[in-house]
Order: C-alpha cells, then structure tokens, then sequence
C-alpha cells in the first residue's frame, strides 16, 4: 500500500527572485538549452526535453554566492542517455562515470557525471518516490518537477533553475 501525504497549499512568491549567472554559467546554460532544442527537434511527437539545475547550486545562487555544485535534473531520459548524446554530438568528450543505484546503500538513482565547460556536473532523471508500508526504501519513477521537487528534504533543496526560461521554479511554494 502506497503511503500517500496530503498537498502543501501553495504560496505565490511576492516577487520573483533573480539569478545572477557568471559568463561562465550562462555558457554552460546556453549550451545545454540548445542542445535540448536540437534534441527536441529530431523527435518533436516526444515531450520535449528540458533541464533544470536543482539543489545546492541554486541555494548558493539564491545567497549570492559563487558554486560549482550543479546537478542537472532531465524530465525526459536518464542521466546515462544525455551524457551519451552530448557525446555523440561532440559537446563532451567522455560520457563520464555512472554511478549505479544500489538501495541498499540508500542509493535510489543512478548519477552520470561529466565533465562540461571545466565544471564536474551530475546528470540525474527528475523522479518521483513511492513508499509501501512495510518498507523504508523507495520505488524510484520517472516524475514530474513537481513530484521531484515534492520528495526532496529541504524547501531550498526543492527549488530550480530552469535553464531554458532562466528563471528560478519554486513548485512547493514555500
């Protein structure tokens, strides 16, 4: 039996929050939002495939602070599956290391991670979590933002920055 927690009401921000990018960023941004357009274009009856940075490097962003920690959440393929199409497009040249999941370890979810730009990036598939009740350890999906952002341990953790609109996504609304 799925264990099942009530909706948060959401709270609209009073204002948005604006994301300063070094030259650096903006590149790494641009680069991966046209690469999604070019993948998005070979397969336009497929959702299309967006990328958002999660976790602490939006934490650090939001605190005005400089940081190299970027995770890359993909809604529409594995982490494995866009490093190997950077590759094969020539924007990288290895497809990196993928760490596999292993629950035991409480590890849920497979992280490719490359090299891109000079940053080391964790690739990672947005994800959702079911719990049945006689276990502690999930049932990993393929999820939404909005799940994503929903089973992560912090509010800030939560938040995004969608790389396409360059704009930071607050789905809990906290």
């Amino acid at each position: 039996m799925d264990v099942i927690l009530p909706k948060r009401p959401r709270i609209n921000p009073v204002s948005p929050v604006e994301v300063r990018l070094t030259a650096r960023e903006d590149q790494l941004c641009t680069l991966l939002d046209e690469f999604c357009a070019s993948l998005n274009s070979q397969k336009p009856e497929m959702d299309p495939v967006m990328c958002r940075i999660a976790g602490g490097w939006v934490r650090d962003k939001l605190l005005g602070m400089d940081s190299d920690d970027i995770d890359i959440a993909i809604n529409t393929m594995t982490g494995e599956a866009f490093a190997q199409g950077l590759l094969d497009s020539g924007k990288i040249e290895s497809a990196g290391a993928t760490i596999a999941s292993n629950p035991e370890q409480s590890k849920h979810l497979a992280t490719t991670k490359i090299k891109l730009l000079d940053y080391e990036v964790d690739l990672v598939n947005l994800r959702s979590e079911s719990y049945t009740e006689d276990s502690r350890i999930p049932e990993i999906a393929f999820g939404t933002p909005q799940e994503d952002a929903e089973r992560r341990d912090l509010t800030i953790n939560a938040m995004f920055y969608n790389v396409h609109s360059r704009a930071i996504e607050d789905l809990t609304g906290y």
